[in-house]
């Protein structure tokens, strides 16, 4: 037996061993025989339904002639007929409309707002500028503390030229001129 499949021999015994979708040996022969007897019924039925007989047969789902040669053109004449010019009232009445009124007042809204706050934090900032002196922040200093930094500072000037001798003088490096 094979894994893939799941064909039991068991079960192939009792089936027949030609082609299941051939056709009988006679059918041709049989077939005009058949066609004859459908055309009967059809008669059968004329005498027993005469008002279905009297319905007109024939296909509905039929084409004009030369439909699909004329229908692009005829599609193009359509949507250029349906074409109108938009006239002022039609742009005022969408002005007007909420859903494209009120994302474009709150837009312009916010911006104004935004654009005036800008300039009022300007103003405050040079303001504060203004008032600001530095004579102001000197009144609150002592002396003292100004001479121990410029001594500090001086001090630290001084060690900072002999490093940079030392360092020299250690890497035998000599004035270039």
């Amino acid at each position: 037996m094979d894994k893939h499949n799941n064909i039991d021999d068991t079960n192939l015994k009792g089936m027949p061993k030609q082609h299941p979708f051939g056709t009988e040996s006679d059918y041709f022969s049989k077939l005009n025989e058949r066609i004859i007897d459908r055309v009967n019924e059809f008669e059968e039925l004329k005498d027993l339904a005469p008002t279905l007989n009297q319905i007109p047969k024939y296909n509905p789902f039929s084409v004009p002639a030369d439909y699909f040669e004329s229908l692009p053109t005829e599609v193009q004449n359509k949507i250029a007929a349906h074409k109108t010019t938009t006239k002022w009232t039609d742009w005022l009445v969408l002005l007007l409309k909420p859903s494209f009124s009120v994302p474009v007042l709150s837009v312009l809204l916010i911006t104004f707002v935004g654009i005036k706050n800008i300039d009022k934090i300007g103003e405050q900032t040079a303001i504060v500028q203004d008032s600001y002196s530095i004579y102001d922040e000197l009144e609150h200093i002592d002396e003292s503390i100004l001479i121990e930094e410029v001594v500090n500072n001086t001090n630290d000037q001084i060690t900072a030229d002999t490093e940079i001798e030392e360092y020299l003088i250690e890497n035998e490096i000599e004035e270039i001129n």
